[in-house]
């Protein structure tokens, strides 16, 4: 049985896990084989590891309304900045606090809260798809174009879209998020 992240890859196997992981940031094709007793196992796909810059904040608005005012919001003392390998942000009951201890220092509680991603990232030419698992609105860029939209007040909802290349670049992704409150919430989580 395989599981599969953005930057990684485990396999259950009778002698234990074995994970396939991404040496680096950028786009990974593998493929793992493994005949033995009792395992034989054969998988293949790609794994795709990026440096996000990411920052967490108090929402002064409902974003729907004022984008704006929300996007300023990302420059307040409060913020929370932070970079990571794989953007998946597993949010709680406790918001941001419960994967970014930060966040509860700053004040940024489990309501009324904003994130915004960006990462570049070099692409090979053709087809590829985003998927997102969000708690309340979501917004995803390629290049200033959106990708995903779901800008509402929603439960955990998965969306994805896709999008080609016509030659291998570099792309400028951005990955919005806000959450308006956690009343009907068990989780809210992108993943990229």
């Amino acid at each position: 049985h395989a599981q599969h992240g953005r930057n990684f890859a485990f396999f259950d196997a009778p002698v234990g896990m074995i994970a396939v992981k991404a040496p680096g940031p950028g786009v990974h094709p593998y493929s793992l084989a493994v005949d033995g007793p009792g395992v034989r196992l054969k998988d293949e796909g790609v794994l795709v590891a990026a440096d996000w810059d990411v920052v967490v904040f108090n929402s002064p608005v409902d974003p729907r309304e004022d984008i704006a005012a929300w996007r300023t919001a990302t420059e307040q003392d409060g913020a929370v900045r932070t970079r990571t390998r794989a953007l998946t942000l597993s949010y709680g009951y406790k918001g941001p606090s419960d994967v970014l201890p930060a966040a509860k220092d700053r004040g940024i509680g489990r309501d009324r809260f904003g994130m915004i991603a960006t990462t570049s990232l070099k692409l090979d030419a053709g087809g590829w798809v985003i998927s997102t698992l969000s708690d309340d609105g979501v917004r995803v860029t390629v290049d200033g174009k959106a990708v995903v939209e779901n800008w509402t007040h929603h439960g955990p909802t998965r969306d994805s879209s896709k999008f080609s290349l016509d030659k291998p670049r570099e792309v400028n992704i951005t990955v919005e998020h806000f959450e308006l409150d956690v009343r009907d919430t068990k989780l809210g989580e992108e993943e990229l």
